[in-house]
C-alpha cells in the first residue's frame, strides 16, 4: 500500500502543485522501511529533490530536523536502517540550511554532538545487505559529518569535534571496513584541513598516533 501511494507521488516530484510541506512529515516513515525502493529510492530521493529544489519551507524542515534526530540517537540493530537513513536526509539538511539557514547556531550544536554521539554509539557494520539492500550507517553519518565541514557557520572549534568524531571510528579494530567507510571518514578531515578549520599538523599528529 505504502508503494502504490509514493510511487506516483515520486514521479511527480517535479510538478508545482505537489503539496511537498504536507507530504514531508509522512514520508519519514519510509525511511525506516525494509524495501529498498522505498526507503531509498522514494524516500531518500525525494527528500533529497525537495530539498535541493526549495520546495520545503522552514517550519517544514525544522520539523523534519527534531524528528529525525530523534531517531538518529534510538539503539538497537532493529531501527538502524531508521537511523541510517535519518542521517543521510540529515545530511541533506545541513546542505539546506547552509544554502538557506533555518537552523539556529544551537540547533547546529545539537546536531552536531547527536551526530558524533550515534557513530561512537553504532554496532552495525553492514553496507550491501543482500535482503534489504544498503544499511551503511556508518557511511550515511559520516556523510552527515562531511555536511558540517563544508557548513559555512562551521567553528574551529566544532572543527576539532569533528575530527575527534572521525578518529573515534575511521580504524575499528574489530570491524574491518568493506563499503567505502573509511574513505568517507577520511572525506570529513580533508575538508576540515581544505577549509584550514583545522591545522595541517593536529592532522598529521593525529595520523601518527595510528602507527604507535
Amino acid at each position: 500500500a505504502a508503494l502504490e501511494f509514493w510511487r506516483p507521488l515520486r514521479e511527480r516530484a517535479a510538478e508545482a502543485d505537489l503539496p511537498a510541506n504536507e507530504l514531508a512529515p509522512r514520508l519519514v516513515g519510509c525511511l525506516a522501511s525494509p524495501s529498498a525502493e522505498l526507503r531509498d529510492r522514494i524516500g531518500y530521493e525525494l527528500f533529497t529533490y525537495w530539498l535541493r529544489q526549495g520546495k520545503l519551507d522552514d517550519e517544514t524542515r525544522a520539523e523534519l530536523l527534531a524528528e529525525l534526530q530523534a531517531r538518529l540517537s534510538e539503539p538497537g540493530a532493529d531501527v538502524v536502517l531508521a537511523r541510517s537513513f535519518s542521517a543521510l536526509v540529515l545530511a541533506e539538511l545541513v546542505r539546506s540550511d547552509a544554502n538557506s539557514p533555518f537552523m539556529s547556531g544551537a540547533d547546529r550544536e545539537q546536531l552536531l554532538e547527536a551526530a558524533a554521539a550515534a557513530l561512537a554509539a553504532e554496532t552495525d557494520f553492514r553496507g550491501l545487505d543482500e535482503n534489504v539492500g544498503w544499511v551503511h550507517p556508518v557511511a550515511h553519518i559520516a556523510d552527515l559529518l562531511w555536511r558540517f565541514a563544508l557548513h559555512p557557520a562551521t567553528t574551529s572549534a566544532q572543527g576539532e569535534r569533528l575530527m575527534q568524531a572521525v578518529r573515534a571510528r575511521v580504524a575499528p579494530t574489530d570491524v574491518a571496513y568493506s563499503f567505502n567507510e573509511g574513505d568517507r571518514l577520511a572525506r570529513v578531515v580533508s575538508t576540515l584541513v581544505r577549509r584550514r578549520l583545522v591545522e595541517p599538523d593536529r592532522v598529521s599528529a593525529w595520523l601518527a598516533s595510528f602507527s604507535r
